[in-house]
């Protein structure tokens, strides 16, 4: 049996820059700690997932992300492990692989491309109301909308029904797995599909 000591190792401490997409957000972050299953890494914040509350929220529900390690030239699937806040507020994910390539970074820049789509228009049923909501991205898990739903009583785990208007998705059925506030009564809602048409 491997002891501890034989398990570090195989671990690098190299710091590398890279991207992760992540509930229809792209994060840029600083990884550390490489290993032959996965890494650490510190993420810069969002404008939806800012806080080390909002990573926690997600995780039960979304632990799947896609990455780019640009120094390793690596993309594909990993999944977060754990979450944790460190000195000075910074947000750190234990990462682990998942579907790896390596010498990717043209697939991963189609793909950010692919990601980073106009606002549109988006109609959710919420309480056999049809709620006129915006579009801010979206991508091929889910999407995120913005609109007046305070006066409305969602919550995460919430299903909804979704009109898409000018995407190649034009209805769908998803899960709530995120919601900020935004401000003037506005609040933004961060959407996985369990259905399209």
């Amino acid at each position: 049996m491997a002891t501890f000591q034989d398990r570090k190792e195989y671990r690098k401490n190299l710091t590398s820059s890279g991207q992760l997409a992540i509930a229809g957000e792209i994060l840029d972050f600083k990884s550390y700690d490489v290993s032959l299953k996965g890494l650490m890494v510190e993420v810069c914040p969002g404008e939806f997932l800012a806080k080390l509350e909002d990573f926690q929220a997600l995780l039960p529900d979304n632990n799947r992300v896609e990455i780019y390690v640009k120094e390793l030239k690596l993309s594909g699937e990993a999944f977060i492990v754990w979450v944790r806040g460190g000195q000075g507020g910074k947000i750190q994910l234990g990462l682990e692989y998942g579907d790896i390539e390596h010498n990717a970074q043209k697939l991963w820049l189609r793909r950010k491309a692919y990601r980073r789509t106009k606002p549109f228009s988006c109609l959710m049923m919420l309480d056999h109301s049809k709620v006129e909501t915006l579009g801010l991205n979206m991508s091929t898990d889910g999407l995120a909308v913005s609109g007046d739903l305070k006066g409305y009583d969602i919550k995460v785990g919430d299903v909804v029904k979704l009109k898409i208007s000018g995407q190649s998705i034009s209805k769908a059925i998803a899960k709530i797995i995120w919601i900020n506030e935004s401000g003037d009564d506005r609040l933004t809602v961060g959407l996985r599909y369990l259905g399209i048409d």
